[in-house]
């Protein structure tokens, strides 16, 4: 015999979440994705000797699940505000944290250059999209900036040392920051349409 409570839960992540789930939804991920920058940015390094109490990659990987998290919600709020039908971001997806893979965080869940949609539509789509990649874009900047080793003239002063590859985050900053000017240029030419 199934326990009620299961059969609960089931039919809460496959029902549509109304307009104030998803705004808590999107409270509490952002709380979550705020604790977790605070902590990159303490982590992004060490004194020489200490042992760093968290691997900034690995949070690194948590923030991102997060904000595409946030996207998503934010997607679902939007069409829930503005579109009659349906979207792509299911509640379970949200709550699960199921996301593409990494590299193509901020790549379309849907196709802009479809003809079905209305304009309307593909903006609100971009325009949280380069929220979110604006954030990321400023997070990456910050971790590139607290990477880097101070570096003292005092001999007896004990040396900062990076935790993390500022080369490998810098590479990832320079990607975002051209995908994000190619999102600029599409919100700009839906503006002039």
């Amino acid at each position: 015999m199934s326990d009620p409570r299961n059969t609960t839960e089931t039919t809460e992540k496959t029902s549509t979440p109304c307009l104030g789930e998803l705004l808590k939804t999107v409270t509490v991920l952002q709380s979550k994705a705020y604790h977790i920058k605070n902590i990159i940015y303490k982590s992004c390094k060490v004194q020489e000797g200490d042992t760093p109490p968290f691997k900034v990659d690995d949070l690194y990987e948590q923030y991102v699940l997060l904000i595409k998290s946030i996207r998503c919600a934010k997607m679902q709020i939007q069409q829930s505000n503005v579109l009659p039908h349906g979207n792509n971001c299911t509640n379970s997806n949200v709550d699960a944290g199921e996301h593409d893979d990494k590299e193509n965080l901020f790549q379309s869940d849907t196709k802009f250059d479809d003809e079905e949609d209305d304009d309307g539509e593909v903006m609100m789509k971009l325009l949280v999209r380069k929220d979110i990649m604006k954030r990321h874009s400023s997070l990456l900047d910050r971790i590139i900036d607290d990477s880097f080793p101070s570096t003292s003239g005092f001999r007896k002063k004990i040396k900062d040392v990076s935790q993390v590859n500022v080369v490998e985050y810098d590479t990832k900053y320079r990607a975002l920051r051209e995908q994000i000017v190619d999102l600029e240029l599409r919100i700009q030419k839906l503006n002039w349409k």
